[in-house]
């Protein structure tokens, strides 16, 4: 995300720099030359979010697989315990009702530590 950020300065430093500057490209004729600049920076910065995108899905499909392996394994655990008798159904439906209601919240919480976030500006 660091790096995505850097090239997405890196691409509005040149954007900026060039219109600021737009009298002095115009003079020396650079127009083609500032887009080109441009371009090359604004792609970079385009596979940057797109390596972030794809860190952001991997890591979301780890966390899907830990929680759905995790409810799982609960509840086969559980059920052995209903078909050995060393636990009754009322118990395993509660147990899993607090699961089902614990899963949402969970799920929140893991988006909103995946959403991308910008670096807060340097205070000096």
């Amino acid at each position: 995300m660091r790096d995505a950020n850097r090239a997405e300065e890196e691409a509005s430093s040149v954007f900026f720099d060039s219109i600021t500057n737009c009298e002095v490209v115009k003079y020396f004729q650079a127009e083609e030359t500032e887009a080109r600049r441009y371009d090359q920076k604004l792609a970079c910065f385009e596979q940057k979010q797109v390596d972030v995108l794809h860190s952001l899905a991997q890591l979301n499909f780890g966390q899907q697989a830990i929680v759905v392996g995790g409810f799982t394994t609960v509840l086969a655990i559980t059920a052995q315990h209903v078909v050995s008798g060393s636990l009754p159904v009322g118990v395993v439906v509660a147990i899993h009702g607090i699961l089902a209601q614990l899963m949402q919240p969970l799920g929140i919480l893991g988006g909103i530590s995946l959403v991308p976030q910008s670096a807060p500006p340097l205070s000096g």
